[in-house]
């Protein structure tokens, strides 16, 4: 539960980036730049890839940590409801967005 709530913490940075982008992107031409923002979107997108790919890797290294391990049973699973609530709602949210 605690790799599922850094990985939503970091998505999180990772369309907080991606939306700045694309409200970057609506911006005006100005003198200092006459051809406006419309690229600074690839330039979040290339930001936000790199970040992403390391995230998945250091996700399946701690998944081949936590495999050897001693497996214990769940006592109580109300942590894992607290975790899980929040990043639905904002995994929703961001496909409503996304759809919209």
């Amino acid at each position: 539960m605690m790799a599922e709530s850094i990985h939503s913490l970091v998505d999180i940075g990772h369309q907080l980036l991606l939306l700045y982008g694309l409200r970057q992107t609506e911006h005006r031409p100005t003198p200092e730049r006459p051809l406006g923002h419309g690229r600074e979107l690839y330039f979040w997108s290339f930001i936000v890839a790199p970040s992403h790919l390391l995230s998945r890797c250091r996700r399946r290294h701690a998944r081949g940590r936590s495999a050897h391990s001693q497996a214990r049973l769940i006592q109580d699973a109300y942590g894992n409801y607290i975790v899980l609530g929040p990043a639905v709602q904002f995994e929703g949210t961001t496909c409503w967005i996304a759809l919209r």
